[in-house]
């Protein structure tokens, strides 16, 4: 049977790579240029090669996984065989019809959790939750006309995209994008990093960019609250679910505070809670603060890298530990 020559034939990898290479292009150009359209652009060329690599293992495990209704598909397949001979595969259903539609990424990622038992994509792992949490920021962005904050984003990006490769070039069966593709994606990811850091070094302590680091870095930063004179970070309810997700979050934003602008000698943050009838709060001096976490914060300024090593050094203990000698909370005025 030969082939139309007229037709432009991808594979599921080979498309796949392209747009997480491209996404991380725009990436990196995005935060270097503060084009947030070029944002916007990166969100969605990321999340399709996501998409498209979960489907990917679909494919690998059995091809009728990777369509919407098995049962239509299995149907379909059976008949077009019965008409044509058996010369049809079972990808070949895509051109016949609104039975082969395929599966999103919500059943995408269920399906490959549970048919290739990948417990850090089962809901309530960190790697699952940062790509539901980054299919709501792409759908969002791609149906409602939203304001995009650029570090909260650009930080999910590249955070999950580590572990989410590491899983790749573990599951994948394809040399050719496990030795070629990831490490091609790879140096678009550090590339992102770079313009991070760069970013991030370029901050001077004034009230200006204080405020404008602010206005780009959550959409749960409360703006009103927010002050440079007395020195106050506030998130809105809804920013932590739990109290001990509000004890993380003081540790993590106070440090990012410190991180983002080593000069300033003491900073305050505050949490609302409606759930917990709480406003929680820590205020601390940036050497306290190093003494406690054993990191000079003009290290975790120069280096985006030494400062996700921190991130990922925060566990239930040190969060504890942190509360109880810094953490204070109020009942929350209604």
């Amino acid at each position: 049977m030969t082939k139309d020559q007229s037709k432009l034939e991808v594979g599921l990898l080979d498309n796949a790579c392209h747009s997480l290479i491209r996404g991380f292009e725009f990436l990196g150009v995005s935060i270097d240029k503060q084009d947030k359209l070029l944002l916007k652009d990166a969100v969605v060329w990321i999340h399709h090669g996501i998409e498209l690599s979960l489907k990917q293992l679909l494919v690998q495990k059995n091809e009728f996984l990777v369509f919407d209704n098995i049962d239509k598909a299995v149907q379909k397949l059976g008949t077009l065989r019965r008409k044509k001979g058996s010369l049809i595969e079972v990808l070949e259903l895509f051109d016949y019809g609104e039975t082969s539609y395929t599966v999103g990424y919500g059943k995408a990622v269920e399906r490959v959790s549970i048919m290739l038992n990948l417990q850090e994509l089962a809901q309530g792992e960190s790697l699952r939750e940062q790509l539901d949490k980054l299919t709501n920021s792409r759908n969002r962005i791609v149906h409602f006309l939203i304001n995009i904050y650029t570090d909260e984003i650009t930080d999910m990006l590249v955070q999950l995209m580590h572990p989410f490769l590491n899983l790749l070039k573990r599951e994948v069966k394809d040399e050719k994008f496990v030795n070629e593709c990831i490490p091609e994606i790879l140096k678009n990811v550090n590339a992102a990093d770079y313009f991070i850091n760069k970013r991030i070094k370029a901050l001077s302590y004034d009230k200006k960019t204080f405020i404008e680091r602010q206005k780009e870095r959550s959409a749960s930063i409360d703006l009103t609250k927010t002050s440079f004179e007395n020195k106050v970070i506030a998130f809105k309810d809804g920013f932590a679910q739990t109290e001990y997700s509000a004890y993380r979050k003081l540790l993590e934003e106070t440090s990012r505070a410190f991180r983002d602008f080593p000069d300033l000698e003491k900073i305050k943050v505050q949490i609302e809670s409606h759930y917990e009838q709480k406003v929680y709060s820590c205020e601390i001096e940036i050497e306290t603060l190093e003494n406690f976490i054993g990191v000079k914060f003009e290290k975790l300024h120069q280096s985006i890298k030494n400062w996700r090593i921190f991130l990922g050094s925060i566990n239930k203990s040190i969060v504890k530990d942190f509360a109880e000698k810094y953490i204070s909370y109020e009942p929350l005025e209604t």
